[in-house]
């Protein structure tokens, strides 16, 4: 960019010459050539702006969008604050607001997969069977088994 703006200044140093040296033309086919010089150079310096002034529209376009990537990261750091690692039963973790974090809403769990990610997938309850609670992420589709809940079959009494 700094380049474009030199060979813009120099451009504009040479036009100036060339003003200075119309003053002795004697006809004008010389008068003529000159002005079409001082054009050419004139369009030439003109196009050498705009080639700066668009890198800096690009510049800024790119700086604008570095700036929003920052503030989604601390919206983020200070979202993820809120959150510890727990296990819904042994070896199934995800992440439930800490105390005191809750803001007004209600207890409810976040998928470690989409947490690593940057994302709130909520864990929902989706079936409770024989195996246990099964949750599904709203995000991933991921689907977690809480074993500690098993529901027991039922027995069925027999004649003998």
């Amino acid at each position: 960019m700094i380049a474009e703006f030199s060979a813009a200044l120099s451009s504009v140093k040479v036009l100036g010459e060339i003003l200075k040296a119309t003053k002795d033309l004697k006809n004008s086919t010389e008068f003529t050539a000159a002005v079409t010089e001082v054009y050419n150079k004139l369009h030439e310096v003109i196009l050498k702006s705009i080639a700066g002034l668009e890198k800096v529209d690009s510049f800024k376009t790119r700086i604008s969008e570095l700036e929003k990537e920052i503030t989604d990261l601390k919206n983020w750091d200070n979202e993820a604050k809120r959150y510890a690692l727990s296990e819904i039963c042994s070896g199934v973790v995800n992440f439930t607001v800490q105390k005191g974090q809750e803001n007004s809403e209600p207890f409810h769990r976040l998928c470690a997969n989409c947490f690593s990610k940057r994302q709130k997938g909520y864990l929902q309850q989706s079936e409770m069977t024989y195996e246990g609670i099964r949750y599904k992420c709203s995000c991933c589709d991921k689907e977690l088994l809480d074993y500690s809940h098993k529901v027991p079959l039922p027995s069925f009494n027999r004649p003998p």
